[in-house]
């Protein structure tokens, strides 16, 4: 309703003849926010596109206000996000742009459970969906723990890995809101461990008398977001890892390169990110760039002495109401390996993955993939869930896929854990993405790859 007042108040002053060349754009009086008991005012504007003083077209204010609206949803702030105009004054074109918001919930002590595995269809099929490769703890999550978009979060789990975890982040600490820091502190420690890879799968090896892997690693980010949609990084690190003996005596001696059985080295990372999708997990337009370049050190000759970097393109074009597509592009090179192991070494079969390929572990270092979807939308609809939670609906969308991917990844010190070295992968198929709270998606697809196997594969994207 409210868009239909503003649509009828538009075509009204334009068919004024005294008014139509003062009423063509605003000028933003002031933005007034409503509804944020927690988060402070600063953070919402500074997720904005436009400012007090901006002169703002009346034909495209619509479109960039549902823009501004989908920004908002990647923030996980908010649960509902509204823009209304006020107070507009016809002779000076000045007006008040109100947002109304309902905020989401900030607060979540959850148990946690966690498949040990890569991803769900290694641990359905390859070890039978057993529980016993289950991690379970607690976890409490706080995403706006001083009103500031800062996260805190505190984990504790047992279970295949056992784990403890400290981790804080605020996005900006200084005047102009540009630098902000990230902390986080784990302890990891495993019975079982993942030492070689035969026939394309992960090996492992449980020990009931020690420990197999150890590691401690405390990280300290920071970032530079000189506006809305580019952000520097720089991501610092201290790592110690270590693995009982016999991981190294009889199972694999280039775990951590040259028969070492600890690693004690620092990192460094730059990123640079260039995101201008509509949407962090499922984008139906925009685009994503990013570039990174680090270096894995060594202490005394302990760690992997790895320079590294790599480029990705995501492209997301929208055709209509109902088609569009996704296209992305990675490639990741190796630029200096003075320890080669095991351990370091990249992989398709985890976050990037080949479709048909789920099953395949790929190591090496240098890696490159092109992967495409043609989306169809044949559902979009809202469900009423009120009765639960408040008035808030749930939008639903359901899309048809068309997916085709082709990558190649290069193992250049161990070729016998990698027969697929060099040579060109190819997985194609139908995919079905249940997509609710405009982000969050659920997957389910059938692809085949080019050995002509198929399976039926489930892919997550729930969290950014």
């Amino acid at each position: 309703m409210k868009k239909k007042i503003i649509g009828f108040l538009v075509i009204l002053l334009y068919a004024h003849p005294v008014w139509s060349q003062k009423t063509d754009y605003i000028i933003v009086k002031d933005i007034v926010i409503e509804g944020n008991k927690k988060t402070k005012d600063y953070i919402i504007l500074r997720e904005l596109d436009f400012a007090k003083a901006d002169t703002l077209k009346i034909a495209t204010l619509q479109e960039r206000f549902a823009k501004n609206k989908k920004w908002f949803i990647n923030t996980d702030l908010f649960s509902e996000i509204q823009f209304n105009i006020s107070e507009w004054d016809f002779e000076t074109s000045l007006a008040t742009i109100k947002i109304k918001v309902k905020e989401a919930w900030y607060i979540y002590p959850l148990p946690l459970i966690e498949l040990a595995d890569r991803n769900f269809n290694v641990w359905w099929d390859d070890h039978h969906h057993t529980f016993d490769r289950i991690n379970l703890g607690l976890a409490y999550y706080q995403t706006n723990f001083s009103g500031r978009q800062d996260k805190f979060s505190v984990i504790g789990q047992t279970g295949f890995t056992q784990k403890a975890e400290i981790e804080y982040g605020i996005p900006y600490f200084n005047r102009k809101k540009t630098i902000g820091v990230n902390a986080k502190v784990s302890f990891i420690r495993k019975r079982s461990i993942g030492y070689r890879i035969e026939k394309y799968k992960e090996l492992f090896r449980f020990s009931d008398d020690e420990f197999s892997i150890r590691r401690f690693r405390v990280n300290l980010d920071w970032t530079y977001r000189p506006n809305l949609r580019l952000t520097h990084t720089l991501l610092t690190g201290y790592h110690k890892n270590q693995v009982a003996d016999f991981v190294v005596d009889s199972l694999n001696y280039h775990f951590f390169g040259k028969g070492q059985t600890q690693e004690l080295y620092p990192s460094i990372n730059y990123r640079l990110r260039y995101d201008l999708r509509d949407i962090n997990l499922y984008a139906m337009s925009g685009s994503l760039l990013e570039f990174n370049v680090g270096y894995e050190g060594a202490f005394q000759g302990l760690g992997p002495d790895k320079w590294s970097t790599s480029l990705y393109y995501g492209q997301y074009i929208k055709f209509s109401r109902r088609w569009s597509t996704e296209l992305i592009g990675k490639v990741n090179k190796t630029l200096h390996y003075g320890n080669p192991s095991f351990y370091h070494n990249s992989s398709l079969g985890g976050g990037d993955y080949i479709r048909g390929y789920e099953y395949y572990v790929l190591n090496g270092q240098d890696l490159a993939y092109a992967k495409s979807s043609l989306r169809y939308m044949f559902l979009n609809k809202s469900i009423p869930i009120s009765r639960f939670y408040g008035s808030k609906d749930l939008p639903i969308r359901l899309f048809l896929a068309i997916n085709n991917d082709v990558g190649v990844i290069w193992e250049r010190f161990f070729p016998e854990q990698n027969p697929l070295s060099g040579k060109w992968l190819w997985g194609k198929g139908l995919g079905l993405d249940l997509v609710f709270y405009e982000s969050r998606a659920i997957q389910i697809e059938y692809s085949m790859n080019h050995f002509g196997e198929k399976g039926l594969f489930l892919h997550l994207k729930l969290f950014n």
